[in-house]
């Protein structure tokens, strides 16, 4: 990962930022987080970033990370679970601005019913990482 995410970040990576999601301690243990019914509870852009690489888990059976530039903004999103116990997770979004050159195949195009070119947002799950450098 680190031998991708260096040269993005040249001349001096010693000013990164790495962030991911967050959860609190009564959801944490369980198997699997999904979003469905959770509360939308607060949205902040991550600041003045000049650059992003976003790092995403492979279906892989072993460590495997998919590193990109990401050409758009990335947001801190505040959930809360719809559970009793109240959860929390703060989740990382991610927009991609220009999607422009994807495949039209591409699963989130019909999921989202839109076409290439549009702006695609998605939330970054618990393997997932992003570094950013502050302007």
């Amino acid at each position: 990962m680190i031998d991708y995410v260096n040269p993005q970040f040249q001349p001096s990576v010693l000013d990164l930022n790495v962030l991911s999601m967050e959860v609190s301690r009564r959801i944490q243990f369980k198997s699997q987080i999904t979003f469905s019914g959770y509360r939308v509870r607060g949205v902040k852009s991550v600041g003045n970033v000049r650059k992003i690489v976003s790092c995403h888990k492979a279906a892989f059976p072993l460590s495997v990370f998919m590193c990109h530039r990401l050409q758009g903004r990335a947001y801190h999103v505040k959930l809360q679970s719809p559970d009793k116990d109240g959860g929390k997770v703060e989740a990382l979004l991610s927009c991609h601005h220009d999607a422009s050159n994807w495949s039209p195949r591409y699963g989130g195009f019909k999921i989202l019913t839109i076409a290439p070119g549009k702006i695609v947002c998605h939330l970054l799950l618990k393997d997932n990482v992003i570094f950013i450098k502050l302007n």
